[in-house]
């Protein structure tokens, strides 16, 4: 797990360099910015790297048609799928998959909105790639969890993220911001189902501001759902 992490950081900084040269900044998001939570940061297991050139999709695509390989089987409008150095890199073109509704695509507007008007964080002085500000994550985390759990039970690993996250972050995120735009995407219950259980299932984390509400009959179908599914 540590070779591997070493290498996708590698990896991600190889390719935030190449950006730059031709003047694009390259925003990291999801595994790698996760893994940034967790007290060592390679333990935290992820396949593939995912990235955002604000607004610099198609500049970003040509660029890797000349430095990495295209997945072409698996493309989406979404973003586009390269392996380079044998790592899958995901250029999004979207955050979000804006087709699936209005509200998605509003989610997706919110979340752009926040990348022009928060600061973003630079890994380090020697690294060029960035990572979205807290509010862009606690908000980005709870819709792409809400999509997974559509199709499977969130892996305990979801959890653990979260609730490092709120260790970390908690008194700098604009909760009431957070928790209005997933009320209006109808994202709210499980979102305080997820927070409520995180705080069931991980020690440490501490007394937080996030509302987790009322929702023990979804809480307890989650809980199924991840630790005694019915199927297979």
């Amino acid at each position: 797990v540590e070779r591997k992490y070493n290498h996708i950081l590698d990896t991600a900084t190889s390719l935030a360099h190449l950006l730059k040269e031709r003047g694009i900044n390259m925003l990291l998001f999801k595994g790698l910015n996760l893994s940034q939570l967790y007290p060592i940061p390679a333990h935290r297991e992820f396949g593939d790297i995912d990235i955002y050139l604000f607004g610099k999709h198609k500049e970003g695509n040509l660029l890797l048609d000349e430095v990495a390989v295209k997945n072409k089987g698996s493309n989406h409008y979404k973003h586009s799928n390269y392996y380079y150095r044998n790592i899958m890199i995901e250029n999004h073109a979207f955050l979000l998959n804006v087709h699936d509704s209005n509200k998605i695509a509003r989610l997706n507007q919110t979340l752009l909105y926040m990348l022009g008007s928060e600061e973003v964080i630079q890994h380090s002085q020697e690294v060029p790639f960035l990572f979205p500000s807290p509010n862009f994550t606690a908000l980005f985390f709870i819709i792409h969890a809400t999509k997974h759990l559509t199709d499977a039970p969130l892996p305990l690993r979801t959890y653990c993220d979260w609730a490092l996250f709120l260790q970390a972050y908690k008194d700098k995120i604009d909760i009431d911001k957070w928790q209005d735009d997933l009320r209006q995407a109808e994202m709210l219950p499980v979102a305080e189902a997820l927070t409520s259980l995180t705080f069931k299932w991980m020690d440490g984390v501490g007394i937080s501001p996030f509302t987790t509400g009322n929702h023990s009959e979804l809480e307890e179908f989650i809980t199924r759902e991840t630790l005694y599914p019915s199927y297979t």
